[in-house]
């Protein structure tokens, strides 16, 4: 276990008004009814009952102070937006609800493993998230809770959901030639037109040429895929702005890649300026998630070496 995870945290209970106004409305009704009646037996079924009040109201604080959950495993990648799954275990039965980030809570059961679910809503390298954990043990006669911070054994990196872009976060010079990569045929750039040759695609075929030679032409030309197309995200800033230019960048890399472009990412990472090409949407998200401002830095610091470009 870690010291963090040894800690003694702090613990609540949980809208205490209504069972210990109920309990106490039980012990005194009792009380009154073991004075009344003058009875041993009564009396000592009183204190027994005052005995598990107090066990059932306190024990949860101890236990909960004594719980122990670590992080056993999670996702190595994940997507802003969508669910990110860690593996938990904790010493005693309890419930888990995530805070940073949100999530489904869910019940764990006393040393065996168990499933949280998270939704970052923001891009990102998490190395720990933070959560709420509550327990009624023994008697289930009131929760009480405390907020802790667990560590990931290896950090969750979060890539920014794709968007259309407005406006395509393109190095000068390149918006024009990237507007179209969508369309682009195997025709690429017309360079001049030759004999046809067996193997060759019908769509190459130059018809003017083939009508004024009386040979079958093709074109001859230059592929436009083979030239990369620089995009540029600087993510320093707000965090609303950042991930918005994040989610244009990576849907403007996805549309790219989809049409077979080489992609050249420039980003600003850890105060160093990295410009290197992307070979999938899977790196093109690492690396987006790493840039700029990390909106989860609160957290914790993300273990040296997360990951490669």
């Amino acid at each position: 276990m870690s010291p963090a995870a040894r800690r003694r945290p702090r613990c609540a209970p949980d809208r205490p008004a209504l069972p210990v106004g109920l309990a106490v409305a039980l012990l005194l009704v009792w009380g009154a009814v073991a004075h009344a009646s003058g009875s041993g037996w009564v009396q000592a079924v009183g204190a027994l009952v005052t005995g598990l009040v107090l066990v059932g109201m306190l024990g949860p604080r101890f236990a909960l102070r004594r719980l122990v959950v670590e992080v056993t495993d999670s996702d190595r990648d994940g997507t802003a937006g969508a669910p990110a799954v860690l593996e938990l275990v904790a010493t005693s039965s309890c419930r888990v609800t995530p805070l940073r980030p949100g999530g489904a809570p869910t019940s764990l059961a006393a040393r065996r493993p168990g499933r949280l679910e998270l939704a970052p809503e923001n891009r990102g390298v998490l190395s720990a998230v933070t959560v709420r954990l509550s327990s009624a043990a023994p008697l289930g006669l009131l929760w009480w809770s405390s907020t802790r911070r667990l560590e990931l054994p290896t950090p969750l990196v979060v890539a920014p959901a794709e968007e259309a872009a407005e406006r395509l976060p393109l190095a000068a010079g390149e918006a024009e030639e990237a507007a179209g990569a969508a369309e682009l045929t195997d025709a690429g750039v017309l360079r001049g037109v030759r004999g046809y040759e067996v193997g060759d695609s019908p769509r190459q075929v130059h018809w003017p040429s083939t009508a004024h030679t009386g040979t079958l032409m093709v074109r001859e030309s230059e592929t436009e895929r083979d030239r990369p197309v620089k995009v540029v995200a600087d993510l320093l800033g707000e965090v609303e702005a950042t991930e918005r230019l994040a989610s244009e960048a990576m849907g403007t890399i996805g549309s790219l890649l989809a049409a077979r472009r080489s992609v050249i990412l420039e980003t600003i990472e850890d105060g160093v300026v990295v410009v290197a090409q992307v070979a999938d949407a899977r790196s093109a998200g690492r690396r987006l998630a790493r840039a700029g401002t990390n909106p989860w830095a609160d957290l914790g610091p993300p273990s040296p070496g997360v990951g490669g470009r």
